[in-house]
């Protein structure tokens, strides 16, 4: 019978207070004199990031009484009194039985919702997506001192035990079944030039994922600050990370900073030039900084591309009148309205589309 020990709020914020005070945390990157140290930052952090999340998203936070780490602890307790050698398959099979038939955990997919991703919701609400329940997998399992990391493709994550001589894929949509490298590489296809060679992530790496989803999250509630905050975190975390460039662009341009959008949209396009929307998006930042010469060519790129795209259209009928040019300017702005009657555009025009 697993019994949950749960601790107040106000106690997680003592717990942070207290760690960020004695300056405990290790580098983003995992490097520290004493690495037992960074196993508890990570879960510090975490905590840290959902109770931003819950102060912007208004989630109650009284819902979530327990921290990450005394979670953790009675997880790792469950585990260790179901096995025998401790061998890493005999830990990691305990985890998932553990995980999706004791505590009854589901996959959901769900993207756009923040219980879905950390710890502690995912085991109040015994739900998680692939990020969620890989970085609750990988926390555990890092309690047992076994090389695990994240695997990222497009649009999924999932968990690799990787001792140099063995490796194990265990799929959280699969409730921890493992699957070989192939099996993703058929099912999550990739650009040429997009950064997912199926290489192991440290704990900082899925951290900065998680952060990346939160960014998306606030992107998307208007709060620009907090999404600029986390995308930061995570390009410099993953700075070959080509989408996350991308949707900074996005926040950047929305916190009227053009140039800096510009800058970070060009590096998108450098790692990964078949991002989606991204001649659209450079073309309305090149409109924003009044470059109406080189806005026009990326445009036109883009309504080639996609010519039901309205905002695109508007976009090119909007840099044609910046050049003066009203027989050009009065054509595309009239496509885009008979696609989209609603469609306006100015020269701080939004972009899209945030994952």
């Amino acid at each position: 019978m697993i019994v949950d020990r749960s601790i107040p709020l106000k106690r997680i914020l003592q717990i942070i207070a207290i760690m960020v005070c004695a300056g405990v945390f290790c580098s983003r990157d995992g490097s520290s004199s004493n690495q037992s140290y960074c196993k508890y930052n990570a879960e510090v952090y975490i905590d840290s990031l959902y109770l931003q999340a819950v102060m912007i998203s208004g989630i109650k936070a009284s819902n979530h009484p327990t921290g990450t780490t005394p979670l953790l602890e009675f997880i790792e307790r469950a585990v260790r009194s179901r096995c025998d050698d401790f061998s890493p398959e005999e830990i990691l099979g305990n985890i998932s039985e553990l995980f999706f038939s004791e505590l009854d955990i589901s996959f959901d997919s769900a993207r756009s919702d923040i219980n879905n991703l950390f710890p502690t919701t995912i085991y109040n609400s015994k739900s998680g997506n692939c990020l969620g329940l890989s970085l609750l997998f990988l926390l555990t399992a890092q309690r047992f001192e076994l090389p695990v990391y994240g695997v990222m493709v497009p649009g999924h994550m999932f968990v690799r035990y990787d001792d140099g001589q063995t490796q194990i894929n265990l799929e959280m949509m699969k409730k921890g079944n493992s699957y070989p490298d192939s099996w993703y590489k058929e099912r999550y296809p990739t650009s040429e030039y997009a950064k997912y060679d199926l290489k192991n992530l440290a704990m900082a790496e899925v951290v900065g994922l998680l952060e990346y989803n939160l960014a998306n999250y606030y992107y998307q509630l208007g709060r620009y600050d907090y999404a600029l905050e986390r995308y930061e975190n995570v390009t410099g975390v993953l700075p070959h990370f080509a989408e996350a460039w991308g949707n900074y662009a996005l926040t950047l341009g929305k916190a009227n900073r053009p140039v800096k959008a510009l800058e970070s949209i060009n590096t998108a396009v450098r790692l990964d030039p078949n991002l989606h929307y991204v001649n659209r998006n450079r073309g309305i930042l090149l409109l924003q900084v009044g470059n109406f010469s080189e806005a026009v060519k990326e445009l036109h790129y883009s309504v080639a591309q996609n010519p039901t795209d309205a905002l695109a259209m508007a976009a090119l009928g909007t840099a044609y009148s910046g050049l003066k040019l009203s027989d050009s300017s009065t054509i595309y702005l009239q496509k885009a309205g008979k696609i989209d009657p609603n469609i306006s555009i100015v020269q701080n025009s939004s972009m899209e589309k945030v994952p």
